[in-house]
């Protein structure tokens, strides 16, 4: 049988809560994590897996780690725990974020919905050609105690225990699939009527900037990929806008890394979210490989510009072990 391997996808290590979308792992978590990557499988960076399939040859039980969007504490807690493992990573950075001044906009939306406070009883925001609304009623106050109650509720649950999750859920579905101006523009608005205009970004959420996708690379165990500029459902843009997220972001994070960057991976990434005009742009800005989010093993016959992830939670060693010997 030809050669396959696993590539895990991880978001953030950190402690955060609430933490609605399950990103985070705990650092304690992560590192029970690496240890069971190192007593039963053979860590590979995603070069030498792209590598290795191409030329069909791949270290039995191959596994390559990846991170999804540039969280900072990609560098402050996953990358001293890799070093110690020795085990490399790849993290997919969505370029148009390293500027500052702002948090990914799922987290924005968790911030107006999930964080005690009150919020006028009807929440409304423009998109352009339409208004979204959004009746609160008594959930329009939330309480420390509430929040404290809730802050483990995840979004693969299978009800909303309260109106405000339900809305932040709503919202969320609706911003993945708009227009980056249409997302700001609800953004903008949303920002207001939570009162969070002026507001400054959260240290917990805090995003790599430059200085930190350079620090992040530097020592050559771990590698940066881009991730768009904008962090779009791709799939919704028209052609020119992918090609433009696609091979912007690639020609920022080389700007300030001054390395040529190999690999991209699609926000999102599930199938729906990509289709054949992103796998022809990301040929044609030269990326060597290129990632989805679809659970599987990669193997030689896997597309180059579709090679599938396996989603990690916050699971501690035993759990991960098992869930890992599955795959391998």
């Amino acid at each position: 049988m030809s050669p396959g391997a696993v590539i895990l996808l991880y978001h953030r290590i950190s402690e955060v809560r609430p933490d609605p979308q399950w990103l985070a792992v705990a650092p304690s978590r992560f590192r029970e994590q690496l240890a069971v990557l190192r007593e039963i499988a053979s860590p590979i960076s995603m070069s030498q897996l792209a590598d290795g399939l191409a030329a069909g040859k791949l270290p039995p039980r191959a596994v390559a780690v990846t991170f999804d969007d540039g969280y900072r504490d990609n560098l402050e807690a996953a990358k001293p725990a890799l070093e110690n493992f020795g085990v490399p990573a790849t993290v997919f950075v969505a370029s148009g974020y390293t500027a500052g001044g702002r948090e990914f906009w799922w987290d924005e939306v968790e911030r107006a919905f999930l964080e005690p406070g009150e919020l006028p009883p009807r929440v409304e925001f423009d998109l352009g050609d339409k208004t979204a609304a959004f009746e609160l009623g008594e959930a329009r106050r939330y309480t420390a105690q509430e929040a404290a109650r809730h802050a483990g509720w995840n979004v693969t649950a299978a009800n909303y225990p309260t109106r405000r999750h339900e809305i932040y859920g709503q919202v969320c579905e609706l911003l993945r699939g708009e227009t980056i101006e249409r997302r700001e523009r609800a953004l903008q608005g949303l920002r207001a009527a939570a009162g969070l205009a002026e507001a400054a970004p959260r240290e917990t959420h805090g995003i790599l900037d430059a200085e930190g996708v350079g620090r992040l690379a530097r020592g050559g165990l771990v590698e940066v990929g881009a991730h768009t500029v904008n962090h779009p459902r791709l799939a919704t843009l028209p052609p020119s806008d992918q090609e433009y997220e696609i091979e912007a972001g690639k020609r920022a994070l080389e700007r300030i890394l001054g390395l040529p960057v190999a690999g991209l991976a699609y926000p999102f990434g599930d199938r729906a979210d990509y289709d054949h005009h992103c796998i022809a742009a990301a040929a044609r800005s030269g990326y060597r490989w290129a990632c989805a989010n679809v659970a599987g093993v990669a193997w030689v016959r896997s597309g180059r510009y579709e090679l599938p992830r396996i989603l990690v939670r916050d699971w501690d060693g035993p759990a991960f072990r098992q869930f890992l010997e599955e795959w391998l």
